[in-house]
């Protein structure tokens, strides 16, 4: 925790943030306090991993989409600003079409254990990792406009993402205190120079009034 002076105000910032990075971004000049993780975005598709990662300076994404959980078609990408951020926050959602599904496959693969024993077996497991991607865990990132952007995850990485939450906030959190810190040091810097605007005017007032008392009246005829 370091300290920020204010005029007699002082700031306390979090500057503990950790600096790990595990995905492919390139990073910009002047960029640090990075920090990147990648997460599973279904249990029916592990080789297909969502990347986020923060700095000092952005937030960048890339999330692969998925029809069903499944079907890779194509990705969502975009970087942000860390000045253009406002709230960070994570939750749970429920997706009915992948719960249909996996009802659909339990009570199918149940009916048909005394039948076929081993694909009723492979029809269970598929049902169960369906119900898993019904409950994905999504971090949401508000703008200053009022702009959510969602994205989700699987559940199995709940906890990588309150992580990097968390690490995305401390990041939004120290830039707001920075444009404070700024904000109010353009303040006291405009006040000086229209108190020392306001010195000089006097002064020459004032110069102006001596001269004037000094200059000798001219002389009357009687």
């Amino acid at each position: 925790m370091s300290i920020q002076s204010i005029g007699n105000l002082k700031i306390g910032v979090d500057m503990s943030e950790t600096e790990t990075n595990s995905t492919d971004f390139l990073l910009s000049p002047g960029e640090s306090s990075v920090y990147g993780d990648c997460f599973l975005i279904s249990v029916l598709a592990p080789y297909l991993k969502a990347q986020m990662m923060c700095s000092s300076t952005r937030f960048v994404y890339k999330v692969p989409n998925t029809l069903l959980g499944l079907i890779p078609i194509g990705s969502n990408e975009n970087t942000m600003p860390i000045s253009a951020i406002a709230a960070v926050s994570t939750s749970n959602k429920f997706r009915v079409g992948r719960a249909l599904i996996a009802i659909a496959l339990v009570l199918y693969s149940l009916s048909s254990f005394s039948k076929n024993f081993f694909p009723a077996l492979i029809i269970l497991l598929l049902g169960i990792a369906y119900a898993a991607t019904s409950f994905p865990m999504a971090l949401s990132v508000q703008n200053h406009a009022g702009g959510t952007t969602s994205l989700e995850v699987s559940i199995f990485d709940r906890a990588k993402l309150e992580r990097f939450r968390q690490e995305l906030q401390n990041r939004v959190f120290a830039d707001k205190d920075q444009v404070r810190h700024d904000e109010a040091q353009n303040l006291r810097m405009q006040q000086a120079m229209l108190q020392q605007m306001q010195l000089q005017q006097m002064q020459m007032q004032n110069q102006q009034a001596q001269q004037n008392s000094q200059t000798p009246q001219p002389l009357q005829d009687e």
